[in-house]
């Protein structure tokens, strides 16, 4: 089963290239972007492969006035650590044996994806099933009282499905994904003072895109999110400021899961804050400068024309905009595996909140970074959480900026404990020596 999109739309289709009617309503009605659409097909597949292997129909259920039994609902969720790609490739036999399997817990196996991976599959099936009733079945049961009792069924069933697996608190401050103050700014510090090794190609020769590379990695750090990177036009650059705006008409492309674009900014079923301006740090402002004046230029240079249709980061072969999320991604990546041979990445004695050897690192923990330590640094104040919403893109509502608060309070009370203990043992020492 896969998603393919045809004139703005979602089309979910299964193996023989039949489109799938009711996952394809949803998709589409349910949300309208096609990152968003490949990841709730996630949910949808596992569900399918479940229906399919147990011949479960929906349909003919609910003429019996059900959904799915309770523990129908226990396998589902025993299929949900596992990758949906492994799952597609199984027999209905070896699926059954493998959701009815008793003696590790599933979520303990080799290979099983993580608990909030799990669950959150889980939520869309659920979902799903509540959308189900509402737009196919409702409508069609002329029964009073068998619609009433079917609608029970039916929410029962899906808030069963979505509080099965209960992954992380996704809300508690410890699981922002931020790195500590002092890994933060060394990173960006080496990114701007060593950009040759740092973002230099797999042989570890000087890359070609290294001034675009370091501009890129510098934006995330302000904590503008890697598709908005993607989709900045020249004229967004402002000097000291960046317009973060919709910039993906220009393309005159139809827009794909891998289109770099602001989150947000193609919505018409939730609204976003998703056209801000930021202000800049000078090291941001500088590397774009001299990527625009350098790599950039050179690159344009060598075209008959103007490929790149008015957009600042460039592919280094055409000349054109960047096309894939996955290009900017890759930047990350290898700037990874340089910050791990110079140890930059090492997790701190003192950090609590990762278990880890080594941070993870990509564009979402560097904005996660960034919000941390902008709060630390100005203060857990209303006027504070204010300016984040204007300057990280949050809706005027979001609460964001109370857990960038939490955690930052958090952050502090661990610097004030490394600090009474660096203290202890100097006492501690020094007492030693006073001994002998």
């Amino acid at each position: 089963m896969r998603v393919v999109t045809a004139n703005g739309k979602a089309l979910v289709l299964d193996a023989s290239g039949v489109m799938h009617g009711p996952f394809s309503l949803f998709l589409n009605t349910k949300y309208d972007n096609p990152n968003t659409w490949v990841t709730v097909a996630i949910g949808l597949r596992l569900l399918e492969v479940f229906l399919r292997s147990f011949d479960v129909s929906l349909l003919r259920r609910a003429l019996d006035g059900q959904c799915l039994h309770t523990l129908e609902i226990g396998w589902l969720a025993n299929l949900a650590y596992r990758p949906v790609e492994e799952l597609e490739t199984m027999s209905p036999r070896m699926i059954i044996r493998l959701a009815k399997s008793q003696g590790v817990a599933h979520r303990d196996r080799p290979g099983a994806v993580l608990a909030d991976t799990a669950g959150g599959r889980l939520e869309k099936v659920g979902e799903f099933l509540d959308w189900y009733f509402k737009n196919v079945l409702d409508a069609r049961i002329r029964s009073a009282q068998a619609k009433a009792e079917l609608r029970a069924r039916y929410e029962a069933t899906a808030d069963e499905v979505k509080r099965k697996i209960r992954g992380g608190n996704n809300d508690h401050p410890t699981q922002l994904r931020s790195l500590p103050g002092n890994v933060y700014e060394r990173l960006i510090k080496e990114a701007w003072v060593n950009a040759e090794e740092v973002f230099c190609s797999e042989s570890g020769q000087t890359s070609t895109t290294v001034m675009r590379d370091r501009a890129v990695f510098l934006l995330a750090c302000e904590g503008v999110r890697p598709g908005a990177i993607g989709n900045l036009a020249l004229q967004d650059f402002l000097g000291s400021q960046i317009s973060i705006v919709d910039n993906v008409g220009r393309r005159g492309q139809t827009q794909t899961e891998g289109t770099p674009v602001q989150k947000g900014a193609r919505s018409s079923l939730k609204t976003y804050n998703s056209t801000f301006v930021m202000t800049l740090w000078p090291w941001t402002e500088a590397a774009i400068h001299e990527y625009i004046k350098g790599e950039r230029a050179k690159l344009l240079e060598r075209s008959m024309h103007n490929p790149s249709k008015g957009f600042l980061f460039l592919e280094a072969l055409h000349a054109g905009p960047i096309k894939s999320r996955r290009t900017i991604s890759l930047i990350f990546e290898r700037a990874r595996e340089r910050f791990l041979e110079r140890g930059l990445l090492a997790r701190s004695s003192g950090d609590q909140y990762v278990k880890a050897e080594t941070y993870k690192l990509s564009a979402y923990p560097l904005r996660h970074s960034a919000a941390t330590e902008y709060i630390a640094k100005k203060g857990n104040s209303d006027k504070t959480k204010s300016e984040m919403k204007d300057r990280f893109g949050w809706t005027p509502d979001s609460t964001m900026p109370d857990h960038y608060g939490r955690r930052a309070n958090l952050d502090a009370a661990s610097i004030d404990r490394a600090d009474l203990w660096e203290s202890m043992q100097a006492e501690r020492k020094k007492k030693q020596m006073g001994d002998k």
